[in-house]
C-alpha cells in the first residue's frame, strides 16, 4: 500500500470518457433557449394532460432544425383560437413558427405546417468551444466567491477570484467541456450557473446549503440558461464525504482555516488560505475522479449505446435507468397488499412458509411498506430468516476446511423481474422489451472473445461495455421501491423480493436432506454435500429447476470458510481465490481505517500468516490511519490534549495509535442543548461531549496531513493494533480463537491445502 493512493492503471480512461462524452449528442448551444424570432422546427412532443387547476391543455415541445435548441409551449384549450391552431399538431411535424417572449415565458405560433411523420432530431455533437475535463471546487464567502478549476490533462489550474468578467469568459472558452466536481449538481453548478448570469453567489449559496426547499434556489435564476456538463461524484459517494474519500486516499485533509460567516471581504492572507484549501479539494476531486473512472466510464458507454445527451451523465443511476427504460410517473395503484399467487413453476412446500406468503392480504409495517417477516428453523437446526433483504441463514462462529459448495443464482432480481414479468408497470409496452434486451446484450458480451466492441463508430473495452449494461440492471430493482422516480411501482418491487424469496425455498427444500447447509444469502446457497450420489441428485434437481424459471444457477467449489455470521466471511477456493464478506473487508478496500487490522486478520486465516509479525512488519503509515467523522446530527468536534487543554477540531480526521501519551489528545464529538435545573426551575444551556474515535486507542495523536508528511512510523504504538486483530478474532471465533485456528490451519494442510500467498487485501 502507498501511502498516497495510486490509479494509474485507470488514469487512461480519462481520454475515452471524453471520447465517449465528444460522441454523445448535444453541445453547449443547444441547451441555450430557442430564441425569439421565426424557426424551423420539428414537435418532439404532444402530450394532452390537465394542468395544476384542473384545465385541460395540450403540451408541446419543439426543436430547431438549424441550432438543436427547444422551446416549450403550453397550449389551454378555453383560448380557442390557440387550441385549434394546435390540436392536430404531433410529434414529428414540420412546422415553421414565430416564437415571442413575455416574462420569460415563451409564446409560440405556427406558421404553417411543412411536412409530417419527420424523425426527431437530435441534438447537434459538434463542439463549438474547447473540450477537455475540468476537475473543480468553488469556496462562497458573503463579500469573496473563488471558483478553482484544474484541466486533468494538461494539470493546468485556473484560479478566479472575484472576477465576473474573467469567470465568464472561461465559461465561453471551456463550456463544451466536462465539468467534475463532488456534490456538484445541486450545489457547484447552481451557484456557479446564477452568479455567470450576475445573481449574488452568496444568497443562493445559503438557499442550497440552508434551505429545505430546494426548488428555491431554481427560482432565483434562469434555470435555462447557461448550460454545464459533466458528471457528480456524490452520486457514487458510497456514503462517504469528500473529505472521508481523500482520509481513505491518504491525501491531506485540513481544513480552511478561513471563517465562513465573516461579514467583511477576506484580506489577502485569507484568499492565499482560501486558494490553497480550495485547491486541495480539487486535487482530492481528482484523485477520487481516478479511483472511480471504470464506473463513469461505464455510465457514459450506456448513453453512447442508447443515443442520449451529455445532460444525462449528470443525472443519478436511477432516473438515468427509468429514462432509458421510457418510464411515465403513474399513480400508486390499488393492488398494493393483495394476496400473492404463487407462480406455477414454482414448488413451496414448508406450511410455515406458504403460510407467510399465500391465501392472504399483506400489512403495512411502520413505514407504510409492504414485507414478510418470518424466522423459521428445521429440523436440523438451521434457521432461515425472511425479510426485506431477502432470505439470510447462517452457522454463526464457523469453519469449515473441506470441499464445499456455493449454488448462486446469476442476477437474481434482475432475472426474476424479466422471467416472471414483475417490470415496473409504468413503463410503456412498447418499451418493456428494452430491459430484457439489456440482460440478453450483458449475458452476449460476458461471452465475447473480442477485446473491444464498437459502439457508434467508438471501440469500447467490451469489460467496460458489461460495467455499463450493470448498471440498469442492478439499478431498476432499487428504483421501482423510489417514490419521486418514474419507476415506482411498491407493489412489484415487493413482488420481485417475494418472488426471490420463494425461489430460494423452493431451492433450499431441493437441497435439504442430502446437503449439512453452510449459509444462505439472498441468491445464494452454501452447503457440504452427504455423499457424491446426493450432490448429483441435488445437480440434476437444480439443473431442472433453473430451467424451468429461466434463470441461470452457477455452482462455485470452496476449500474453506471462515464465517462470522450470514454477513460476514472469508472463503477460499481450491485455487486459493479469497472472498471476503462484510465489514472486515472494508467495503472491497475502499475505507482504508484500520487496514492493517483488516489485513492482518484476513492473512491470518488463510495465508497462517502471524498477525503480530504481519503488524510488526507493516512499514505502510496509511495502513495504521483512523478515520473519525463527526456526522451531522452533532454541533461540533473538539479535541483536548493531555494538559485538559480544549480545542476546536474539524469534523473529519486522521487519527493514530502512538506510544507517548504526553503528545496524546482525545477527540470529542459536541452536542449543545438545554437541561432542566430542578433547584432553579428553569432551563440552563447543557453541553454534552461523546466520544469521536470508536474503540479507541487509550494514546492517539491527529494528523491530519497527507500520509507520510506528519506522524512517522516509529511513534505508531503498533500493539494497539495487534490488540485489535486479537479482539477481532474472539468476536468471530469465541474465546478459544487460537485453538480452533490452529486446529483448522492443521486440517487444511493434513487435507493437502496450500494457504495462499500473503498479500494486502485492503490496498
Amino acid at each position: 500500500m502507498e501511502n498516497i493512493a495510486n490509479f494509474d492503471e485507470n488514469k487512461p480512461l480519462a481520454k475515452l470518457l471524453l471520447d465517449i462524452f465528444s460522441n454523445l449528442n448535444g453541445n453547449s448551444k443547444s441547451y441555450d433557449p430557442m430564441t425569439a424570432g421565426v424557426h424551423d422546427v420539428v414537435v418532439t412532443h404532444a402530450e394532452h394532460k390537465l394542468s395544476q387547476k384542473g384545465k385541460e391543455m395540450k403540451l408541446i415541445k419543439l426543436r430547431s432544425l438549424t441550432d438543436g435548441r427547444d422551446v416549450t409551449s403550453y397550449i389551454m384549450k378555453f383560448r380557442k383560437l390557440d387550441w385549434k391552431k394546435w390540436q392536430n399538431i404531433n410529434v414529428g411535424d414540420r412546422l415553421k413558427v414565430d416564437v415571442s417572449f413575455s416574462n420569460g415565458f415563451a409564446t409560440v405560433n405556427p406558421i404553417r405546417v411543412i411536412s409530417k411523420g419527420n424523425e426527431i432530431p437530435k441534438k447537434p455533437k459538434v463542439a463549438l468551444s474547447k473540450q477537455t475535463i475540468l476537475l473543480f471546487d468553488i469556496e462562497i464567502f458573503k463579500h469573496d466567491s473563488l471558483f478553482v478549476f484544474r484541466d486533468y490533462f494538461t494539470k493546468k489550474w485556473y484560479i478566479i477570484n472575484n472576477d465576473l468578467d474573467a469567470l465568464r469568459q472561461f465559461y465561453l472558452e471551456y463550456r463544451d467541456s466536462m465539468f467534475i466536481g463532488y456534490n456538484n449538481a445541486s450545489y457547484d453548478n447552481t451557484v456557479m450557473r446564477a452568479y455567470l448570469q450576475g445573481k449574488n453567489a452568496f444568497q443562493l449559496s445559503n438557499v442550497v446549503i440552508k434551505s429545505d426547499d430546494r426548488g428555491l434556489a431554481y427560482k432565483m435564476f434562469d434555470s435555462h440558461k447557461t448550460p454545464l456538463f459533466g458528471m457528480d461524484l456524490y452520486q457514487d459517494n458510497k456514503g462517504w464525504s469528500l473529505k472521508e474519500h481523500c482520509a481513505f486516499l491518504g491525501l491531506d485533509i485540513k481544513e480552511t482555516e478561513v471563517d465562513f460567516e465573516l461579514d467583511r471581504p477576506l484580506t489577502d492572507e485569507e484568499k492565499k488560505k482560501n486558494i490553497g484549501y480550495c485547491k486541495n479539494d480539487v486535487l482530492g476531486t481528482e484523485k477520487r475522479f481516478e479511483q472511480n473512472l471504470p464506473m463513469l466510464v461505464a455510465k457514459a458507454v450506456i448513453l453512447l449505446m442508447f443515443d442520449m445527451d451529455k445532460m444525462d451523465l449528470m443525472k443519478t443511476n436511477a432516473n438515468l435507468t427509468a429514462r432509458m427504460l421510457g418510464a411515465v410517473k403513474t399513480e400508486v395503484r390499488g393492488d398494493l397488499t393483495q394476496p400473492l399467487t404463487l407462480d406455477k413453476r414454482l414448488e413451496v412446500n414448508t406450511p410455515e412458509i406458504r403460510e407467510a406468503y399465500l391465501n392472504h392480504e399483506f400489512e403495512l409495517n411502520e413505514d407504510g411498506k409492504l414485507n414478510v417477516s418470518l424466522e423459521y428453523t428445521d429440523d436440523d437446526g438451521y434457521t432461515l430468516v425472511y425479510g426485506s433483504g431477502g432470505v439470510h441463514g447462517a452457522k454463526p462462529s464457523y469453519i469449515h476446511i473441506g470441499r464445499f459448495l456455493m449454488r448462486d443464482f446469476g442476477s437474481l432480481y434482475p432475472n426474476t423481474m424479466e422471467q416472471f414479468n414483475l417490470l415496473s408497470r409504468n413503463i410503456p409496452e412498447d418499451k418493456i422489451h428494452r430491459y430484457g434486451d439489456l440482460l440478453q446484450q450483458r449475458m452476449d458480451a460476458k461471452y465475447l472473445e473480442d477485446d473491444v466492441v464498437n459502439i457508434s463508430g467508438l471501440d469500447v473495452p467490451t469489460w467496460l461495455m458489461v460495467n455499463g449494461l450493470k448498471l440498469p440492471l442492478n439499478t431498476k430493482f432499487g428504483a421501482s421501491g423510489a417514490e419521486f422516480n418514474d419507476l415506482y411501482d411498491p407493489r412489484n418491487q415487493f413482488l420481485v423480493c417475494a418472488t426471490g424469496q420463494l425461489i430460494m425455498t423452493n431451492m433450499y427444500e431441493i437441497i435439504k436432506g442430502k446437503a449439512d447447509f453452510i449459509q444462505s444469502n439472498t441468491d445464494c446457497h452454501a452447503y457440504i454435500p452427504n455423499s457424491e450420489a446426493d450432490e448429483q441428485a441435488i445437480d440434476e434437481a437444480l439443473d431442472e429447476f433453473s430451467e424451468r424459471i429461466g434463470i441461470t444457477l452457477d455452482k462455485d467449489e470452496f476449500s474453506e470458510i471462515w464465517q462470522k455470521d450470514v454477513n460476514n466471511y472469508i472463503g477460499v477456493t481450491p485455487k486459493g481465490k479469497v472472498k471476503i464478506k462484510g465489514a472486515i473487508g472494508l467495503t472491497g478496500g475502499m475505507k482504508v481505517s484500520k487496514a492493517v487490522v483488516s489485513n492482518a486478520f484476513i492473512n491470518y486465516l488463510v495465508a497462517g500468516k502471524d498477525y503480530k509479525e504481519f503488524i510488526y512488519e507493516c512499514e505502510d503509515i496509511r495502513q495504521f490511519q483512523i478515520i473519525s467523522k463527526t456526522g451531522w446530527t452533532f454541533d461540533g468536534t473538539v479535541t483536548r490534549d493531555y494538559y485538559g487543554n480544549e480545542t476546536k477540531a474539524q469534523k473529519v480526521n486522521r487519527v493514530f495509535a502512538i506510544k507517548d501519551p504526553e503528545k496524546a489528545v482525545t477527540l470529542w464529538k459536541v452536542k449543545e442543548g438545554t437541561s432542566l435545573d430542578v433547584e432553579a426551575d428553569e432551563y440552563v444551556d447543557n453541553t454534552s461531549y461523546c466520544k469521536a474515535v470508536p474503540n479507541a486507542p487509550e494514546n492517539y495523536i491527529i494528523s491530519n496531513e497527507a500520509c507520510g508528511h506528519g506522524i512517522q512510523l516509529d511513534e505508531i504504538d503498533k500493539d494497539y493494533y495487534i490488540g485489535q486483530v486479537e479482539d477481532t478474532l474472539e468476536l468471530w471465533f469465541g474465546e478459544n480463537w487460537k485453538e480452533r485456528i490452529e486446529q483448522a490451519h492443521h486440517e487444511r494442510k493434513a487435507q493437502g491445502f496450500k494457504p495462499v500467498e500473503v498479500k494486502n487485501y485492503i490496498d
